[in-house]
């Protein structure tokens, strides 16, 4: 066998054992974990990234969740600014845990600031989603649009949502600066409600939306009644425009 052959020989040979050696150690270190969201049929799926570990497939023939109208922006003169996102879940077997972003735009369209968390919704049902944490001051916010990403879905025979009704009487009080919708709430199915949101809107003298702000009642069982009180910011502005018989309460659980 001539010699310069024997060199492209063990040449090919020695190739093929740094191939071997390069793919263990990247299989080994490198190479990502398998995830549900990595548009490829691995681990045990029955589908590109559904079936076995993930979402049964037919959860990507649902209809996505749904924002409802623009974001509301509400402004404070001290400088303070919270949202308001409604959210819509079209499907009629399916609710989900879900997470979210607030992105915020300032002049020029540029992205100054972005706010996530994570909810959950019922099938065939809104819910609102409320952020106080921006560190933008509202005159600086030009606009805000929220994203729904990552929704883990479950099929529910039969809905677990507790009957919650708010009580007709509600007083809205004012004390100095310092403002407080107030009411009750009454559950009216044996569920037990370990998380709830109450968010109060108040409205200015011409009927328009002044504020929202955001309490949370925790374990509330089966058939129980609870007051709750919504505080808002002790601020001039919301006392000078305030009609203080127009106000909206909502609640969510999850």
């Amino acid at each position: 066998m001539p010699r310069s052959f024997k060199k492209i020989v063990y040449g090919i040979f020695y190739l093929f054992l740094l191939f071997l050696v390069v793919s263990q150690f990247y299989r080994a270190y490198l190479k990502p974990e398998p995830t549900c969201f990595d548009g490829r049929k691995n681990q045990n799926e029955a589908g590109v990234d559904c079936g076995g570990v993930c979402s049964a497939c037919e959860v990507l023939e649902l209809a996505p969740l749904k924002n409802v109208g623009a974001v509301k922006i509400f402004g404070l003169n001290a400088g303070r600014a919270v949202f308001l996102a409604e959210i819509s879940n079209p499907n009629k077997s399916y609710e989900a845990e879900f997470f979210y972003r607030f992105k915020i735009y300032g002049r020029g369209s540029e992205l100054i600031e972005t706010l996530t968390g994570s909810s959950f919704i019922f099938a065939s049902k809104k819910r609102f989603l409320y952020e106080a944490g921006a560190s933008t001051i509202a005159a600086d916010i030009v606009r805000v649009e929220v994203e729904i990403f990552e929704p883990q879905w479950k099929m529910v025979e039969s809905s677990a949502e507790a009957g919650l009704v708010v009580s007709p009487v509600i007083s809205t009080d004012i004390e100095g600066t310092a403002i407080q919708v107030g009411g009750s709430v009454k559950n009216t199915s044996p569920i037990k409600v370990s998380n709830m949101e109450v968010i109060a809107i108040i409205f200015d003298k011409f009927g328009l939306e002044l504020f929202a702000s955001k309490t949370v009642l925790k374990n509330l069982s089966g058939f129980e009644e609870r007051t709750f009180i919504v505080n808002f910011p002790a601020d001039q502005f919301l006392k000078d425009r305030i009609d203080p018989m127009l106000r909206r309460v909502f609640i969510h659980h999850d």
